[in-house]
């Protein structure tokens, strides 16, 4: 094949069309012609060359953007894995505390060993799926960030930073109960009266189990309103990370005290049943086993979250001072919440400030009209004591008054001012951003209405094509029933074309109302 040849082709497959083939009328009477298929434009495989973030890439792109509908699927699925990730961790939960009361209760009698040990294995399988479970929600996150472009398509996980959130998760789920450590005790002595103490393996297991609920409200976050694949591309495009705290400012400014409240409760479950547990040790011996409630660790769990700590109450064990310490950061970030949205809430928005200004005003301009009123007075008293002698007397009144003149103008000048800066620079330029932003959505919808009349015109001249498209069918099929010469048929066409223009007439005559017939009629110049 010569050059010119291979030139002519490479043209004729770059061709651009919208459909594959079209159909033309015949207005001579004959039938439709069908043209050939036409080609597809063939998209030349371009490599957009840009920098790779973990390792070097050599793929070729098809583009510098990811495809939406591909992303949207994975996430979706990363989602429905988070899910069942949720409740494997709170039936887990659940099912720990019950073998945890059950086991402490039935120490010295030694019943339901063999229940007990079931409910281990079921905890322990548990576990493993929860951690298979969290692999695969961050395989599948890793698959997210290669076909979003975050990352390079030929990354690992552990290539990138999602392995270190996967290794704390690992920590924080692998420490479980099971039937492997039931038996096991570590003793201690108790503070102050020395005696021994003990804990069993699995009290300490589900003491670390409890901070699983972090877990649960990281998941929590992902199920959230602005948590989806469109506000992570936006995020991306303004170079913002996009994940739980993300989530989270965006949670305590939207739901503020709904959000706050949920992470009250949160770490009030964990610190109160994390501190029963390190302290109830010291109710029980291996002969005896005393009464015990959640009365008191409640209380002091609320003291320490709240940051007032009485001290009435306070832990004995190192358990129980690790939990507390931790508890007590806890509620200073709680705390810290709490004041910073009360605060927001109490600032006065662009209506209160207003309404307050012109309150100001109005009391500001009424002094005014009492010191300008003295000012009037005295002023009198000036005219009038001109025409008196003057006397030592008189000399003293003269010399009051024009003190007090003096001093009420004075008055009246500083009151000025506070008139004049009452609407100061701040109120100026948050009055400047509220325009701006009201004039933006104005330029919105100006857009929008600028949209829906062109949407409007290309629906019309479509709808009037295809009504022309029919009006011509029917007078070629008319034609082509009669069969007559060529100037019967320009006849026939003329008269098709006078009685549609009639029917037009008739139909916008009739549609017209009485007050409106005239004035038409009046328009019509011969």
């Amino acid at each position: 094949m010569s050059f010119d040849n291979q030139k002519q082709k490479k043209t004729q497959d770059n061709k651009i069309t919208m459909v594959n083939e079209m159909v033309f009328l015949n207005f001579t009477g004959q039938s439709p012609i069908k043209t050939a298929p036409l080609l597809k434009k063939q998209k030349s495989r371009k490599q957009y060359k840009r920098a790779a973030t973990i390792i070097d890439d050599d793929d070729s792109y098809k583009g510098p953007f990811e495809d939406s509908r591909v992303t949207r699927m994975i996430f979706e699925k990363y989602r429905m894995v988070e899910l069942t990730r949720f409740w494997f961790i709170i039936a887990c939960m659940v099912l720990t505390i019950l073998e945890y009361e059950y086991s402490f209760s039935t120490f010295l009698t030694k019943t339901m060993e063999f229940e007990l040990r079931l409910l281990l294995y079921i905890i322990f399988y548990m576990s493993l799926i929860i951690v298979l479970l969290t692999i695969i929600a961050y395989l599948i996150e890793l698959e997210y960030r290669k076909c979003s472009k975050i990352i390079s398509s030929k990354a690992s996980l552990v290539q990138t930073d999602l392995k270190w959130g996967l290794l704390c998760e690992i920590i924080i789920i692998l420490p479980t109960s099971n039937p492997f450590t039931q038996g096991y005790y570590v003793n201690f002595e108790q503070r102050g009266t020395a005696e021994t103490r003990f804990y069993m393996m699995n009290e300490i297991l589900t003491y670390i189990m409890f901070f699983r609920l972090y877990l649960l409200l990281n998941i929590g976050f992902k199920f959230q309103t602005y948590y989806s694949n469109r506000i992570g591309r936006v995020c991306r495009l303004y170079q913002t990370r996009f994940g739980t705290h993300l989530m989270l400012k965006l949670c305590i400014r939207q739901f503020p005290f709904y959000t706050l409240t949920w992470l009250f409760i949160v770490g009030f479950i964990q610190y109160t049943y994390q501190l029963e547990i390190s302290e109830r040790p010291l109710l029980r011996t291996f002969d005896s086993l005393d009464n015990y409630g959640l009365t008191k660790s409640q209380w002091v769990t609320m003291i320490t979250i709240a940051t007032v700590g009485y001290g009435d109450f306070f832990p004995y064990t190192d358990l129980g001072r690790i939990a507390m310490t931790l508890g007590l950061f806890y509620g200073v970030t709680i705390t810290s919440l709490f004041t910073a949205i009360l605060y927001n809430m109490l600032q006065p928005n662009s209506g209160e400030y207003q309404s307050w200004a012109l309150l100001d005003k109005a009391t500001i301009t009424k002094n005014i009209k009492k010191a300008s009123s003295r000012i009037f007075f005295y002023l009198n008293e000036l005219r009038k004591r001109k025409k008196v002698s003057k006397t030592e007397g008189l000399n003293n009144n003269f010399e009051d008054t024009l003190f007090n003149l003096e001093r009420f103008l004075q008055d009246v000048g500083m009151l000025k001012r506070m008139h004049r800066d009452i609407d100061g620079e701040e109120f100026q330029e948050m009055v400047k951003r509220k325009f701006g932003d009201a004039n933006g959505k104005f330029k919105e919808i100006r857009q929008q209405l600028y949209k829906f009349n062109e949407q409007q015109y290309l629906i019309q001249a479509h709808l009037s094509k295809l009504q022309q498209n029919s009006i011509l069918e029917k007078e070629q099929t008319q034609i082509q029933q009669i069969q007559v010469s060529p100037v019967s048929q320009k006849i026939l066409r003329n008269q098709l074309n006078t009685e549609e223009k009639l029917s037009k007439d008739e139909e916008f005559f009739n549609n017209l109302d009485d007050s409106h017939r005239d004035s038409c009629l009046m328009s019509f110049h011969d």
